[in-house]
Formats: structure tokens, C-alpha cells, sequence
């Protein structure tokens, strides 16, 4: 009897432990500490030690203009509001030995724990972040490139037939007769590719295209990292031949913003999400702004996205960033807080950790997200920044106030 009751006990006290281990949560900070408590953190020394010796995949997940700004040698970028969405895609193996880092390491405990939901087994984080790694490692100048480059890339853009990610996508949905050549270095490809591309390296094309496309009428779609090389490349094509050579117009960077599509675990994540939420259409919405109810709208796309176009009045926190800022801007918990993204993927998650982990009472997700609300031309959409040629002045856009222990 003393052996059951024994037993029972620690059954309790696992049960107990899990609980607290995925519970909610009064700020930021106590997420963190809880993340942290199940991910690997590793020093900057050690992992400058395993650099050549251990193959890794570097992961970091700030914002693109973090990103930009300075990185690790080697680190891809993957903001963490994308996170979920885009790691399944290019690294589908779970047992992919993956590092993270962000600024400081509490984003990347956070995503260190998203991939520990899609079952990822080897996932560490540096501890500190890029502002250790900056202290003790010599910061990388950004690149320029020089204006002579520009204007030799320029010529041979003129000759060149240039055609769009959505186009591709088309032509791809179409099942066309084409192949799509990536002349990036092997290891930019690896790190992420275009499905069904293949990978020769501008510096190898004129020897290698022949032996695999002879056929100078085939039609060849190539692309770079932002559209440089390939425009390089298909003139050295043109000098062999070949006739029919187009281009990605942006590269690798215009396709990856806008032909993400979530493999079904990523959908499984996110329809498990949606159900501890409260979801809206776009007409409860409109209601809700005609009734002048009081609420936050929060757009927790990247940056960019949100600088081409947002709905009016909302405020940008990219989701990567949202549980640091969240406080800075609401800390009524009991205040409605309303969430969209493109779709609606994103901002059903953002909505989850809201609920599930800082306690707010009153979240809603638009459904379908801005491609919803935009579907309708009659729905007014703002820019934080107007052309100028319209000679109107930009408008402001929302201030978003910052928490104490905002951006980790």
C-alpha cells in the first residue's frame, strides 16, 4: 500500500511539472525562463570551438533588418514569426542539427521550443545571443557593391527577359516544360532552394549546362540570391547559344517572401492553434471598428510587409517579437486584443501564446487574414510611406512602445 501511494505521489509531481512547464505566464520573461528551462543553451566559446569541426545549420531568427545589420558567419535568416512555417520546408529532417541565436537568447529559446513541438530532436541556442558573439568575434561590414558591378549587372539586365515569383509559381502549378537552374554556391543552396531547382554554380554553368541540357532550345529559368548572378549567367548562356534563358526577377529573397507554402505539420500546428482561439471575418471586423468598440489591432507581419500596406490604425509587432512589445502597448489583459498576418497562420499562433501563456482574455484573429480584408477594394488600407511623386505627405504610422525586456 505504502509502494502505491509512493508511486501515486510522483505521478502527481510529474504531472505537476509538465503542467508548469507549458502554463501560463504573467509576462514575458517568466515564458522565457520556462523556454530556457528546456533548451540547450551553449556559450559563445563553445560554439566558436565547434565552427569546422561539428556540421551544424545556423539559424537566426531577428527580424530581416537585425539580420542586415550584422550576423554570425554562416547564419541563415529565419525570423522567428516565420519560423514554423519555413524550417519544415528547407530542413525537413528532424534530426537536422540545428543552432539558433537571436539578440540577446530569449527569442531563440522561444523557437527552440516551436521546434521542439515539430519534434525536431538537436536544437540548441547560443546563449547571449548575437550581442555575446559581438563582444568577443570581429562584426562583419555590410557589403556594398561597387558602382561599376551595378552598372555591368544593369547591361546585362537589358537583354534579358526577367519574370516574377508569381509567375513562376504559375508556370510551376502549370506543370510546364522548363528547368530551373540555381547558380548560387552549394552551400546557399543547400541552405534553401526553389523545389525542384538544380544547383550549378555560376562559376561552373558554360561547362556543366551543356552536358546536362544540350538542347540549346530548352527553356531555362535561372535565378541568384537577389538576381546579380543570374543576369550574369544567362548572358554567358546567350553566348553559347542558347535561346530561350530567363530570369527571377529578385532572386531567391523575392521568391522565399512570397512562395512560403506550410507543409501539413506546420497546418496541424496552426489548426491546433485556431481551436483555443476566437477567430473573426473580416465583416465582425469592419463591425467592430463601425461600433467603435474598443480594442488594439496588432499586425504581426515582418516589417516589410507591413510597410507596403496595413490596416488602418493597426500597430506592427512582427511575431517574432510579440510577447517582449505586447506589454509596452496593452497591459490591460482584459482589453480586446485583435491579431492578423497574411493569412492567417502566423497570427493564430500569436493569438495562442497570448492566451495560452500571458493570460490575455479577450484575443481575436482575423480569418484569412490582410489577403481577406483586401479582397474587397472598398477596404481602406494605409502606407507608412507615400511615393513621392503623389506629393502627399507619408503618414504616420502607429508608434509601438517598448517593454522593459522587449527585443531578446
Amino acid at each position: 500500500m505504502k509502494k502505491v501511494i509512493i508511486n501515486f505521489v510522483l505521478l502527481f509531481a510529474v504531472l505537476v511539472l509538465v503542467a508548469g512547464c507549458e502554463g501560463q505566464f504573467d509576462n514575458a520573461e517568466q515564458l522565457v525562463k520556462a523556454a530556457k528551462a528546456n533548451t540547450t543553451e551553449i556559450s559563445v566559446e563553445d560554439f566558436k570551438n565547434i565552427i569546422g569541426d561539428e556540421e551544424y545549420t545556423l539559424i537566426d531568427v531577428r527580424t530581416a533588418e537585425e539580420f542586415v545589420a550584422g550576423r554570425i558567419p554562416g547564419a541563415i535568416n529565419i525570423p522567428r514569426g516565420l519560423l514554423e512555417f519555413e524550417i519544415t520546408k528547407n530542413y525537413p529532417d528532424i534530426n537536422t542539427n540545428i543552432i539558433l541565436y537571436c539578440k540577446k537568447g530569449s527569442r531563440a529559446s522561444l523557437a527552440a521550443r516551436s521546434l521542439g513541438q515539430l519534434k525536431y530532436k538537436h536544437v540548441r541556442s547560443v546563449a547571449g545571443g548575437w550581442n555575446a558573439w559581438a563582444e568577443v568575434a570581429p562584426v562583419p561590414k555590410k557589403y556594398q557593391m561597387p558602382e561599376e558591378i551595378k552598372q555591368m549587372v544593369m547591361v546585362s539586365k537589358k537583354g534579358l527577359t526577367e519574370i516574377t515569383p508569381a509567375d513562376l509559381n504559375a508556370l510551376m502549378k502549370e506543370k510546364s516544360n522548363f528547368v530551373i537552374v540555381d547558380v548560387r554556391e552549394p552551400k546557399e543552396f543547400k541552405a534553401s532552394n526553389i523545389p525542384g531547382s538544380v544547383n550549378i554554380p555560376r562559376g561552373l554553368l558554360e561547362f556543366q549546362i551543356t552536358k546536362k541540357y544540350p538542347n540549346k532550345t530548352t527553356n531555362i529559368i535561372l535565378y541568384c540570391k537577389t538576381g546579380g548572378r543570374a543576369a550574369l549567367a544567362a548572358e554567358s548562356l546567350k553566348d553559347i547559344k542558347y535561346k530561350k534563358i530567363k530570369s527571377l526577377a529578385g532572386g531567391w529573397e523575392a521568391w522565399s517572401k512570397v512562395a512560403a507554402t506550410p507543409v501539413p505539420e506546420v497546418k496541424a500546428v496552426v489548426g491546433n492553434a485556431k481551436k483555443g482561439i476566437t477567430e473573426i471575418s473580416v465583416d465582425d471586423f469592419k463591425s467592430m471598428v463601425k461600433e467603435e468598440k474598443d480594442f488594439v489591432l496588432i499586425d504581426v507581419r515582418q516589417a516589410a510587409e507591413y510597410a507596403a500596406g496595413y490596416i488602418p490604425n493597426a500597430i506592427n509587432i512582427p511575431r517574432g517579437l510579440l510577447e517582449f512589445k505586447i506589454l509596452g502597448i496593452e497591459k490591460d489583459k482584459d482589453k480586446t486584443v485583435v491579431i492578423y498576418c497574411k493569412k492567417g497562420g502566423r497570427a493564430a499562433l500569436a493569438a495562442e501564446s497570448l492566451v495560452k501563456r500571458l493570460e490575455y482574455k479577450n484575443v481575436k484573429s482575423i480569418e484569412g487574414g490582410f489577403l481577406a480584408y483586401t479582397s474587397d477594394p472598398g477596404n481602406p488600407v494605409s502606407k507608412p510611406i507615400q511615393e513621392k511623386k503623389t506629393g502627399k505627405e507619408p503618414e504616420s504610422a502607429p508608434k509601438v512602445a517598448l517593454s522593459s525586456g522587449c527585443g531578446g
